[in-house]
């Protein structure tokens, strides 16, 4: 997950960051994008949708080409996605699903934002919501 720079600093101080836990999330925005060594990626806006910090947004990137592919198609693969090589990538098609994020506090600029704990749940920070595990995700 990475600061979505569309945001200014005071905005971004007035926001509460989430401790570390686990967070039923759902995809409000999908953007298509490109990261700066220019692979394709789509920066998803979460809300939090239960517990002290509903209402709370919080954003991923899911890399579709290069090295981070592997990673974007598990992360799909938790809000019930499954990207196919070749096919063209629907950004609404996200918007409105849901799955459980297991969030960790990393400062970034100054600030604390919750990022997606990748070395937790069975897809790179999230977790299904019925808890099941496909075994063909392509790492």
């Amino acid at each position: 997950m990475t600061w979505d720079g569309r945001f200014d600093d005071e905005e971004a101080a007035s926001n509460e960051c989430p401790p570390n836990g686990k967070y039923l999330v759902e995809i409000i925005e999908a953007e298509r994008g490109s990261s700066k060594g220019g692979d394709g990626m789509l920066t998803i806006k979460m809300k939090i949708v239960e517990g002290g910090f509903q209402g709370t947004h919080i954003y991923d990137n899911l890399m579709m080409t290069g090295r981070g592919a592997g990673i974007g198609s598990a992360k799909a693969k938790a809000f019930g996605i499954t990207l196919k090589s070749g096919e063209e990538v629907k950004e609404a098609e996200f918007v409105g699903r849901r799955a459980h994020l297991f969030g960790r506090q990393e400062k970034y600029k100054g600030f604390v934002n919750l990022k997606s704990d990748i070395e937790q749940g069975d897809y790179c920070g999230y977790d299904t919501l019925t808890g099941e595990n496909f075994d063909d995700i392509p790492f």
